[in-house]
């Protein structure tokens, strides 16, 4: 799509398997971080995949997230029970 620019999110999934991750880590992997769209490397205190992609000081979704309702909402009947 000419003019879109650069994507900023893949969501990738196997076509084929076995294989089908051995093959995307080994040749495409590396294009996507010659051209600057996937890390070298990754922050080694995270421990969930979010903390990975943004930050250990990301555990959690952002306020304006759809998702945070839930958790407050879980949240606060937790605390009434």
């Amino acid at each position: 799509m000419a003019g879109c620019g650069r994507p900023r999110r893949f969501n990738v999934s196997y076509a084929t398997k076995p294989g089908g991750w051995e093959d995307f880590i080994e040749l495409a992997l590396p294009e996507l971080r010659r051209q600057g769209l996937a890390r070298e490397h990754y922050d080694e205190q995270a421990t969930t995949l979010r903390e990975s992609f943004y930050g250990a000081s990301r555990s959690r979704t952002l306020p304006d997230h759809p998702a945070s309702k839930v958790r407050s909402a879980l949240h606060e009947d937790t605390a009434l029970a």
